[in-house]
């Protein structure tokens, strides 16, 4: 008999574990890049911010905005992190006058070059202040942009919508910054 110690794992238990490595790896490799909002506090698991964390937001806003913007060049749209998303429902869906949702506007560039597309259309840009004022040149009826914490805003667009908000919701930039209790609470707006 030999003195090797064999242990039989079965094949699901391997490729579950080679799957928890790989991410793990992902993150790690990753980490490091969502570092953008300097201090952000994952142990908040509250559904919605408060006002100290608010106005943490909106100091922000107001000191990396002019930075983002110098990386988001007019010429250079592509590299907006929105531009591949509204490129695809320019692609995919022919109605003319969407309404569109932005958590996290941010700048509007890939805004204004989806609305220079489908000029009938509507997108509420939210985000928290002072994202007004970086947006000056982007200013149209049909982009109409909300300063102040996004899930206040949302609420009221439940209050005061008759079931149908938009047809689309979108979170780029904020998907990576907000909690999971966050988001639930906001997708629960918008099922309404």
């Amino acid at each position: 008999m030999s003195d090797k110690l064999i242990i039989k794992i079965p094949l699901f238990k391997v490729i579950k574990l080679k799957i928890i490595f790989f991410i793990y790896k992902i993150y790690n490799s990753i980490k490091d890049h969502f570092k953008l909002i300097e201090g952000r506090d994952y142990s908040f698991q509250g559904d919605r911010l408060n006002q100290e964390q608010i106005d943490k937001y909106n100091n922000f806003g107001e000191t990396n905005i002019p930075k983002y913007i110098t990386s988001q060049p007019k010429e250079e749209i592509k590299v907006s992190s929105e531009y591949f998303l509204y490129k695809k429902i320019l692609e995919k869906d022919k109605k003319q006058d969407l309404r569109i949702c932005n958590v996290g506007a941010f700048y509007c560039i890939s805004e204004d070059y989806f609305l220079k597309k489908r000029p009938k259309s509507i997108i509420h840009g939210l985000d928290f202040a002072p994202f007004i004022k970086f947006n000056k040149e982007f200013e149209q009826p049909n982009l109409i942009l909300h300063p102040g914490y996004p899930l206040d805003t949302i609420e009221k667009f439940a209050r005061e919508s008759n079931g149908y908000m938009f047809d689309y919701v979108i979170f780029i930039r904020t998907a990576t910054l907000i909690n999971k209790n966050e988001i639930v609470a906001i997708w629960r707006l918008f099922r309404k």
